[in-house]
């Protein structure tokens, strides 16, 4: 196994396995993907790459017990609102941005590889609808916009190629299309794919609850923001880790990111406790969550991935702040429980800030944890259930609207 550096990690990621809870780990390789993008920025829209570039590794109890190790990587783009917005606007030929509108034909063009004839990327538009109902986003309006990520997953690339405005659909799809869905029609393929995934309950409650946690964590950055002014920046970023540590069990270097990157004041338009109305402080942070989820959900479809195909999702978004927290992580390892939860740890550079000694003790316990941490956080479950969340997110809000009229 020369992808995990050496024996001493060889026999830790079997120690993992052998935890009766733990399903599988997927751990980053020294191999570089082939098939991740080659470009990552077009003005300002960002791809979004946590695996840096490398073919993540997945090690389960058939890579001991049969030396299976061969899995299929599908390379996924995943869109946010803002993007399938500017994305429907430029087929549908509305006004849009022209710097936006270079940006996208841009992403379009690096879709496609050779003459025109192939494509290796796909594009999933669950986030998407995901994000818009916890929005409570009119179905026919997200019906609409959705239509346009479809035809943007079906076009015809020698057309596009020729003729950059030239946005028709890959007829040599329709056989697939009216085997799957009945139509060919995008906009009823559309209205049934939504459907689809509006009727997925389950999986809408655990994307809330992904969303919920990460309101939660940053709605106590704006808590200690504003009543624990006293407190030095080292101070603050400690009570956010001792907050997480004490609420939930856990943390990975997002989480402290964040903190770190928003009391150093790069990030101040993500919580802005400066707002006078608590309306527009709780919106903007609840949208923040949702930013912040889309990064979340690379480690989510990772770790629901399985042998014969696994989505190796990159987030595409216009959000500055999105891709400043997003393109300082990298993604280590990740070990995934039979109940489906999921634990990521990630390494950091935070090149963006000026690190002094106790910052970098920081950051380094949060790139790795020894082994005994490792194995005991995987045996610990989540300390929160979603009645426990709700209520400390009452709680804080409520703090936060006794300050703000």
């Amino acid at each position: 196994m020369n992808d995990t550096n050496s024996k001493s990690t060889v026999e830790h990621l079997e120690e993992l396995i052998d935890i009766p809870n733990v399903d599988k780990v997927w751990y980053l390789s020294t191999r570089k993907f082939l098939l991740s993008p080659k470009v990552k920025q077009f003005n300002r829209l960002n791809i979004i790459d946590i695996f840096d570039g490398y073919e993540p590794y997945l090690i389960d109890r058939d890579y001991f017990e049969k030396g299976i190790n061969q899995v299929g990587l599908l390379p996924t783009f995943v869109l946010d609102s803002n993007v399938v917005g500017s994305l429907h606007q430029l087929f549908n030929k509305k006004n849009i941005n022209e710097s936006d509108k270079k940006s996208l034909l841009n992403f379009i063009d690096n879709l496609i590889i050779d003459d025109g004839s192939n494509r290796f990327y796909d594009i999933n538009p669950i986030f998407y609808i995901l994000e818009c109902l916890l929005k409570d986003v009119a179905d026919n309006y997200i019906i609409d916009n959705l239509a346009s990520i479809i035809l943007l997953q079906s076009l015809d690339l020698k057309a596009f190629k020729k003729n950059n405005m030239n946005f028709q659909k890959d007829m040599s799809l329709e056989n697939e299309y009216l085997s799957k869905y009945g139509t060919f029609n995008l906009n009823e393929v559309s209205r049934i794919m939504f459907k689809s995934i509006k009727s997925t309950k389950q999986e809408i409650q655990s994307f809330k609850k992904s969303v919920d946690l990460t309101y939660l964590f940053l709605l106590k950055i704006a808590q200690i923001d504003i009543y624990e002014t006293k407190l030095t920046v080292l101070q603050k970023i400690k009570t956010v880790k001792k907050f997480y540590l004490d609420s939930i069990g856990v943390f990975s270097a997002r989480e402290i990111n964040i903190a770190i990157y928003y009391f150093h004041s790069t990030i101040g338009g993500f919580i802005p406790t400066k707002q006078k109305t608590y309306k527009v402080v709780l919106e903007t942070i609840y949208n923040s969550a949702l930013d912040i989820s889309l990064l979340r959900f690379t480690e989510t479809m990772l770790s629901q991935g399985k042998r014969e195909l696994t989505a190796i999702v990159y987030p595409v978004t216009f959000e500055q702040h999105v891709s400043k927290i997003g393109q300082d992580l990298t993604l280590s390892m990740q070990s995934v429980l039979k109940s489906g939860e999921f634990y990521s740890l990630f390494k950091t550079t935070l090149s963006l800030i000026e690190k002094s000694k106790d910052l970098n003790n920081i950051i380094n316990d949060t790139n790795g944890l020894s082994e005994h941490d490792i194995i005991e956080r995987f045996n610990t479950r989540s300390k929160l259930n979603n009645l426990l969340i709700e209520q400390l997110i009452k709680d804080i809000e409520l703090s936060i609207m006794q300050v703000k009229t």
